[in-house]
């Protein structure tokens, strides 16, 4: 897949060399016209000739009138004006070209040596390049309707026809051809680079892991193949292990033009992304941004990485729905991307790697330094890339078959919200397989993050409770059901084993959770026993309510109201178990109500 297909013609390939120069200059116009002058003149005698030799058969003598002549002139055609000249007119069309959303785009080269095409009104266009247009070249600029549809695809020249539609192609092309024919000798002097950095890229990038290591090469060799990829590689490690230098390499055989390098996130967070219009790989190196905006960018990204066409927006220009050709590599020495709430489902799109804490010796980098300038050896890479390219290779099915790197899961536990690190909590209370009040479980969450100067965001009960509808695997909501003979109630049960099974697949637990095998059995039934003669009480409480209604009904009295006050005492019960001998005012860990009616 490359923007140099072996269907283009000779001239359209030359488009894409480094030779060919796609800013408009208006003196390098002016001089081509200087040089082709008289064109116009010539064919204008020519064909007043022709004519004159035609006409001079049926009336001899004749000769054409200055007013004929001017008729001619204003009969010519488009070709007749590409034929009088070819050179300034090849040269403007190809750098200026009229767009079917009424706007002109003029050839323009960056400073990074990327070609994009500066956008104009129709106004601006007049007053910045047409006023200049010699007069012959304003009229066959006027005439000439020829209209583009702007695109970006690496496969084509700069401009194509397809079902009879002229496409302006606003990819820039890469720096090696690969229809060219291979130098065998190049390669095979790059060759002991190449497999030093494909070496480094397994010990340092993946830590030795061969898996995850075979995954970059196939990344990278499809990135280099001209394919986009749907995942991204995230490098987090020391600084000087031999990160960037890697990625600056591979940028170096893709070629700059079409590459982005971003220290800051706003090309991507913010409304202009022009700056990622058409370019291969964009390479987040140490990006700077505030706390709060590191679930903004992992959001933003989504897709960048995954949909097919975006809409790109330069300031003060429309918006452009354009393939997207980005790719993703992402490096720092410390978090720049906070990943979804892991509840909602596993992340799938980005390669988090283990690079390795070992960091090598100068003789080392210094090998590798000299290896990625070497040009026979970016040469070589190229080919290697291009010979293991796999266009059928899935990135993404591929991703989920490895295993998730340590990095990644510290990633996913920092992602956790604050209800699902309470569940994490509970994970050895005796409330867990029980029927839980879902006031009661809120109140709980609200007390937890309180005593844990919990720092993330306390949820309201509604997010709280919607939260837990999240966890089917392992919490019930259990509607109208009879605790105890009690009244029917909704309640909330968490099955414990389900739960610890379900946050040990997502990656939840970390090496200081405390998980108990057995939660304490005897404890259990204590607080057990105190919620049946809680119930207990509150039934005998009713009861003598009703006794009561009932006597102030059989013995009413005159001019004298029953009043109702009602006290409420609570009982605290201790945490530990108590012992038989002590009071019940020691018990805690459930509050018994009790109400006490005065008449």
């Amino acid at each position: 897949m490359s923007l140099n297909s072996k269907e283009e013609s000779k001239n359209e390939s030359d488009i894409f060399k480094s030779g060919f120069n796609p800013t408009y200059s208006d003196s390098q116009m002016l001089n081509l016209f200087n040089s082709e002058r008289y064109g116009l003149q010539d064919l204008l005698t020519q064909k007043v000739t022709e004519i004159t030799k035609r006409r001079a058969v049926e009336t001899p003598g004749y000769t054409m009138k200055e007013k004929d002549i001017k008729s001619l002139k204003g009969s010519l055609l488009v070709s007749d004006y590409e034929k009088a000249f070819p050179k300034t007119i090849k040269y403007i069309n190809e750098r200026v070209f009229h767009g079917y959303d009424s706007r002109f785009y003029v050839g323009c080269v960056n400073e990074q040596s990327s070609f994009y095409a500066q956008e104009y009104t129709k106004s601006d266009f007049g007053s910045t390049f047409f006023q200049y247009f010699p007069t012959e070249i304003k009229t066959y600029f006027e005439m000439n309707s020829l209209k583009y549809t702007l695109t970006m695809n690496n496969e084509k020249p700069r401009t194509f026809i397809k079902h009879n539609q002229s496409f302006l192609n606003l990819f820039s092309g890469y720096r090696f051809n690969k229809n060219d024919a291979r130098d065998e000798a190049r390669i095979a002097r790059g060759a002991d680079g190449v497999e030093f950095i494909w070496d480094h890229i397994k010990n340092v990038w993946n830590s030795g892991n061969i898996q995850c290591f075979e995954y970059d090469h196939d990344w990278l060799c499809k990135l280099i193949g001209g394919f986009k990829l749907k995942t991204m590689l995230y490098l987090k490690g020391k600084m000087g292990a031999g990160k960037s230098i890697v990625v600056k390499f591979f940028i170096e055989i893709l070629g700059i033009q079409v590459s982005c390098i971003l220290n800051n996130d706003r090309p991507i967070t913010g409304q202009f992304n022009g700056a990622l219009m058409g370019k291969s790989i964009c390479y987040l190196d140490e990006i700077v941004h505030d706390y709060n905006d590191f679930k903004s960018l992992y959001n933003q990204l989504k897709p960048y990485i995954t949909e097919d066409h975006i809409a790109y927006r330069n300031l003060y220009e429309k918006l452009k729905l354009l393939l997207n050709t980005t790719s993703f590599i992402m490096s720092g020495n410390y978090d720049m991307i906070k990943l979804d709430d892991p509840s909602k489902g596993d992340d799938r799109r980005i390669k988090v790697n283990d690079v390795s804490e070992i960091l090598q010796n100068n003789e080392y980098f210094s090998k590798l330094a000299k290896y990625m300038a070497d040009k026979d050896v970016q040469y070589a890479m190229y080919h290697h890339c291009l010979a293991n390219c796999k266009p059928e290779w899935n990135e993404l099915n591929e991703l989920k078959k490895l295993p998730v790197s340590d990095t990644k899961i510290s990633m996913i536990q920092q992602a956790l919200d604050s209800a699902t690190l309470f569940l994490k909590s509970m994970v050895n209370d005796i409330r867990m397989d029980t029927y839980i009040k879902p006031l009661d479980l809120y109140q709980a969450y609200k007390v937890w993050s309180e005593e844990a100067d919990q720092k993330k965001q306390i949820i309201n009960k509604m997010t709280f409770l919607n939260k837990m509808k999240d966890y089917k695997p392992f919490v019930s909501f259990v509607e109208n059901y009879r605790l105890n003979g009690g009244n029917p109630t909704n309640y909330i049960k968490i099955d414990r084993k389900a739960m610890i099974d379900y946050f040990t697949l997502k990656h939840f637990w970390n090496e200081y959770d405390d998980i108990n095998d057995k939660k304490d059995e005897s404890k259990m039934n204590y607080y057990d026993n105190l919620e049946d003669e809680n119930t207990k009480l509150k039934n005998e409480i009713e009861e003598l309510k009703k006794q009561m209604a009932e006597m102030a009904e059989m013995k009413p009295k005159k001019n004298k109201k029953i009043k109702t006050k009602t006290k409420t005492k609570t009982v605290v019960i201790d945490e530990d178990t108590p012992n038989d001998d002590e009071d019940d005012d020691n018990c805690s860990g459930l509050e018994i109500i009790i109400d006490e009616i005065e008449v």
